[in-house]
């Protein structure tokens, strides 16, 4: 009997042997997965080796074939074997005959004959073919009779290769067959275990099947049968394809119901559709599920195209309200500045289509256009409108109106008089296609009949003041309403044309030219591009009433522009506590700038702004920018100034203002106080990241105001400037262009927009200097003292010099300060002799600036070429 000790110490050993055995187990179950992965990956491991193997054969093959088809590449190839043959018979790897044993010889020679055997038997093959193939060939038989006949040995190998293959194709017959029965009895196998299971499962019966069924005992056609049969099918069809989970398929079964002839007979239940399902896929629900995956790629590459019409310069603005922007709620916010459309949508879609963008239609058109560009609204009207292009506008409506003219809009004025695209040649009607298109009035019974006509002017009005009494003359601003004959505005028509489209010249040439050169500019080149911004007035987040009146408010003025050096970009914001912007101002918001982005290399200047003359466009700044900045900055050595058109001035440094005035908006909403220039100026520095801000001391301004000469005169047509160059060689020279044009060098006469009076001479040079010495000085120049001038008549010859040349001229006319006169033009290679050009040079000549009168007129050499008796004496004055 064992005691309890003793069964307990059994128990443990069962059990501990028992937990071995079976960690044993596991080990080896492990052991053998592994085993068994391993072998499996080896496996597939040597499968893959041979499938890379027999790729590479068949690629070889497949190359080999190809440059044996290629005589040249065949011809290269056996050049290189030859090649490599040598090689390797010189490294000793190839045997000679003379080299190889006994043993070699005999392997060579047995290897030779069996494969020149096998050459022959194959060329013997392919000849036999090519005879049973045509058998009429003339040349068969002669090569027939030459081939040699084959042993007794090849004779018997053949025919018993026969037996073999005859056997073999018995034995593939047979088997063919056996497979064809074992095919046959499994699918009678089949058949009835799938009667077996559908009686049990209790499976509807095929469309045949259940006819059968319904029609048992009863004669029926089987053309009626069979029409019964397919009604059955297309019902199980269309509820099979509405079970599917796809809503193309869906709707595509649901155009069976969409007809008319359904409902009148009343079959629509009979289709075994529910009428719940019927109304879920109907088709005004199955719309938006017709668009195949293409479909949507080609509707998005559309709404692109669309949305890039809109956004482009010529069809929509950027709004500089600080208020403008649109906020898209969705999935996606995304925050958009508002830009607002330049004309209608159906005028805007015309001229899409006449663009060379995809065509699309006129809804789709406004449903692709992009939520931030908007129509106008009342509170957001036009309140800088340019008052030729408006003037022309209410001219056409009024045109149209009188039911005499076709178009009413500007946009589609230009439409019908130019081409697509429009070119600088279409609006000065230079251009061969389209200068002779004209408007094509309508017949009008009674021309007498009046209309009304608006226009913009400004008139001098006389006004009362009501605490002195004493009236003064004040210029009002204000739309004019007048009745106008039809007549009278046809004789309108003409002129207001010719305004209008000279400034869609500028407008267009301006906007071109100036976006083309912030693009490509190179490395010595630095492009500003600037405005004044409204003034901000300070503001505390709570206020009592009185704050508003009196001037409590201190005002802040803003000077913003983008920087443009080669492939950067750089925006800035300069404040002042002075509100003046008059261009020693202007020079002052510059000089910041200047100290942070002009690098060394940098020597070409380019600006660009709007055209107002208080600010701009006047005499103060012609001279502060060409002789000030670069007294400051002697690197400068090129300058040139455009500007905008007047009217159409808004970009980029408006967006510039309205994010600096939008950002201290939003930090008084938050509850902080714009108390002071100060506090303004040190949150928009912490605030904006992307944009420059600095401080301009007032003081500046007067100190740049000491160095404008007093007696700094006017420009002749300044009004007509859009662009001056200036070069430090000549400094004391501006060259105005009516137009911008980067073609010409800067600092000499553009031959293609030149102004009549250019070059202007700001001041003359002190003492008797060179004409190519270059000076800048910022300083009121110093003049000559005013000679005795001489007295002119009509028809007199003077001698003015220009540059390092001088030029006899004809005096047409004589003016109290100044004379009109018709030069002569130097001859190319002969400097003494002169001639008339091409092209009458016709200009205006001060009398002081006349450096000699002639005491004899010119004599002609031949029929062209004139010289002038007192040439010698002339140019010695030059020296």
């Amino acid at each position: 009997m064992k005691s309890v000790r003793q069964q307990r110490l059994e128990e443990r050993r069962k059990k501990a042997e028992e937990q071995r055995l079976e960690k044993e187990r596991i080990a080896k179950e492990i052991n053998d997965a592994k085993a068994k992965l391993q072998s499996k990956k080896q496996k597939v491991k040597k499968k893959q080796e041979t499938k890379n193997r027999l790729r590479r054969k068949i690629n070889m093959r497949v190359k080999r074939e190809d440059i044996k088809n290629d005589p040249h590449l065949y011809e290269l190839k056996k050049k290189e074997e030859r090649e490599r043959y040598h090689r390797r018979k010189q490294e000793g790897k190839i045997k000679t005959r003379g080299e190889m044993s006994r043993r070699e010889l005999k392997v060579i020679r047995c290897r030779v004959k069996e494969s020149t055997r096998r050459y022959r038997r194959k060329k013997l093959v392919q000849q036999s073919t090519e005879l049973q193939d045509n058998p009429d060939d003339e040349f068969g038989a002669e090569i027939l009779e030459n081939v040699p006949l084959t042993t007794r040995a090849e004779t018997l190998r053949l025919r018993g290769r026969k037996k073999k293959s005859a056997s073999r194709t018995a034995a593939h017959k047979k088997v063919k067959k056996v497979q064809e029965e074992n095919a046959a009895l499994k699918r009678a196998l089949w058949r009835s275990q799938k009667r077996l299971t559908n009686a049990r499962k209790k499976i509807p019966l095929s469309p045949k099947s259940q006819i059968n069924k319904e029609m048992r005992g009863k004669k029926i056609n089987p053309v009626v049968k069979g029409k019964l049969i397919l009604g059955e099918v297309l019902k199980r069809q269309v509820t099979e394809s509405f079970s599917v989970k796809g809503n193309k398929i869906k709707g595509a079964a649901y155009k069976i119901f969409r007809g008319s002839l359904l409902k009148k007979y009343k079959l629509k239940g009979a289709s075994g559709l529910s009428p719940k399902m019927l109304k879920k896929y109907s088709e005004k629900n199955m719309c938006p599920f017709q668009n195949s995956r293409a479909r949507r790629q080609h509707s998005i590459n559309k709404k692109a195209d669309v949305e890039k019409f809109f956004c482009s310069d010529d069809n929509s603005i950027e709004c500089a309200d600080k208020r403008a922007v649109k906020i898209c709620f969705g999935k996606n916010r995304v925050t958009k500045r508002k830009r607002y459309l330049k004309g209608r949508m159906s005028d805007l879609y015309l001229s899409y289509i006449q663009s060379d963008e995809k065509p699309v239609s006129y809804s789709t058109f406004c449903k692709f256009k992009p939520f931030y560009v908007v129509m106008k609204d009342l509170k957001e009207r036009d309140t800088c409108l340019c008052t030729k292009c408006e003037n022309m506008e209410l001219l056409m409506q009024s045109l149209w109106q009188a039911g005499i003219s076709p178009v009413s809009t500007n946009l589609s004025l230009l439409r019908s008089l130019c081409c697509s695209p429009r070119t600088d040649d279409c609006l000065q009607r230079k251009c061969n296609k389209c200068k002779t298109n004209e408007v094509a009035f309508r017949p009008c019974e009674n021309e007498n009949v009046e209309v009304n006509l608006s226009k913009w002017e400004t008139l001098p009005e006389m006004k009362i003041d009501s605490k002195t009494g004493v009236q003064k003359e004040t210029k009002r601003n204000f739309r004019r309403v007048k009745k106008v004959s039809i007549q009278a505005l046809k004789k309108i028509y003409p002129e207001e044309l010719e305004i209008f489209l000279d400034h869609s010249f500028k407008e267009t040439h301006q906007t071109r030219i100036l976006r083309n050169k912030r693009e490509n500019l190179t490395s010595g080149e630095m492009y500003i591009w600037m405005d004044y911004s409204e003034n901000y007035s300070c503001k505390f987040s709570r206020e009592v009433q009185n704050h508003f009146y009196a001037g409590s408010r201190d005002n802040v003025s803003l000077h913003t522009g983008v920087l443009y050096l080669e492939g950067q970009k750089h925006s800035f914001c300069t404040a002042s506590e002075s509100t003046r912007k008059d261009p020693p101002a202007t020079i002052a918001h510059l000089i910041p700038i200047f100290e942070k982005f002009l690098k060394p290399g940098v020597t070409k200047l380019h600006f660009q702004s709007d055209s107002p003359s208080t600010q701009y466009r006047n005499k103060v700044m012609f001279f502060l920018t060409t002789q000030y900045i670069p007294m400051l900055y002697p690197q400068i050595t090129s300058i040139v100034y455009n500007y905008t058109e007047a009217g159409h001035g808004k970009g980029a440094p408006d967006g510039v203002g309205a994010m600096a005035k939008t950002t201290l908006d939003n930090a008084v909403q938050s509850g902080l106080d714009m108390e002071s220039f100060k506090s303004a100026v040190e949150l928009l520095k912490s605030k904006s990241k992307t944009v420059y801000i600095e401080e301009v001391d007032p003081k500046k301004m007067t100190e740049i105001d000491k160095m404008v000469p007093s007696d700094l005169k006017p420009f002749n047509g300044t009004f007509s400037v859009h662009q001056f160059t200036w070069t430090k060689e000549y400094s004391n020279k501006l060259h105005m262009n009516n137009v911008s044009c980067y073609n010409c060098t800067a600092g000499s006469s553009c031959i293609h927009y030149k102004l009549k009076y250019s070059p202007w001479v700001l001041f003359e040079q002190a003492g008797e200097s060179d004409e190519n010495t270059p000076t800048a000085s910022p300083s009121p120049p110093k003049r000559k003292r005013k000679s005795k001038v001489a007295s002119f008549c009509n028809g007199d010859w003077v001698a003015v010099k220009y540059g390092a040349h001088w030029y006899p001229g004809f005096v047409q006319k004589v003016n109290p300060q100044n004379l009109l006169v018709d030069f002569l033009v130097k001859h190319q290679r002969k400097n003494d002799l002169f001639l008339w050009p091409s092209k009458p040079d016709v200009q205006t000549v001060l009398k002081q600036d006349v450096m000699y009168k002639l005491t004899e007129q010119p004599r002609a050499v031949d029929r062209t070429l004139f010289k002038v008796p007192e040439h010698d004496f002339i140019s010695s004055l030059m020296l």
